[in-house]
């Protein structure tokens, strides 16, 4: 499955950027083994939403858990 926060990250918006990368390091783990897909997640909402993530909530979206 597709991670998701609020909205799906395969939906047109911001955070479809996050599906880019997710796929990325998919479909070429070789190429991308050194970007850190929490690290991403972190980050971006960080920078592009002023939003605090936390190393284990990341982890919950991409294992396309709900928030605690």
């Amino acid at each position: 499955p597709i991670p998701r926060t609020v909205l799906a990250w395969d939906h047109a918006s911001r955070e479809a950027i996050l599906l880019i990368i997710y796929m990325a390091k998919i479909v070429h783990p070789d190429v991308f083994a050194d970007w850190d897909m929490k690290t991403e997640i972190v980050n971006f909402y960080k920078e592009a939403c002023g939003k605090i993530v936390s190393f284990d909530e990341a982890g919950r979206i991409l294992k396309c858990l709900p928030p605690l």
